[in-house]
């Protein structure tokens, strides 16, 4: 199986040094795993490993989640150093979506994704309260205050509002 310590061997020091233990439990389903502290970001998803009992997965809507909850403390496009032990009930997944089951479809994925993200949230500010971290992002999106046309495009996720402005697109949270 894949252990901390394995997963300590694999990363520079001062990150496998600032490794949290988190663990969330809902009726639901459990989220377990450990996240490096936010001043230790990649710029892609490599440093993160995903497990859904105890199966090694690679879903793209579980990346955007993760990515989903560490984007207001990130720098923009970064991922953290994370691995998530994800543990649901059978029939909340459907593993026969790709013949080498690396590919899971969830029966409800807004519970598996508020499961998800909020126990990424919650252990990002304990560690960084324990840190003594304020913030790491660059100043949030703001809207332009001057009047311009904008065309609501419609919604992403269920969360946020995509807007376009000439030739820029927003996303509206």
């Amino acid at each position: 199986g894949f252990s901390a310590e394995r997963f300590r061997g694999i990363l520079d020091r001062p990150v496998a040094e600032s490794l949290h233990h988190f663990s969330r439990q809902t009726a639901e389903g459990t989220v377990e795993g450990w996240i490096a502290s936010p001043e230790f970001f990649s710029r892609t998803p490599r440093g993160m490993f995903v497990f859904i009992n105890h199966r090694p997965v690679r879903i793209l809507s579980l990346y955007q989640w993760i990515h989903e909850a560490v984007q207001e403390i990130l720098p923009p496009g970064n991922y953290p150093f994370l691995i998530l032990f994800l543990h649901l009930p059978h029939q909340a997944l459907d593993v026969n979506v790709h013949p080498t089951k690396n590919e899971v479809r969830f029966a409800s994925p807004v519970v598996v994704r508020i499961l998800v993200t909020q126990a990424i949230r919650d252990a990002l500010s304990e560690l960084m309260k324990s840190r003594g971290i304020t913030s790491l992002s660059s100043s949030p999106l703001s809207l332009p205050t001057h009047a311009t046309s904008f065309q609501v495009i419609g919604q992403v996720f269920d969360t946020y509002i995509a807007v376009q402005e000439g030739s820029e697109l927003l996303l509206i949270d």
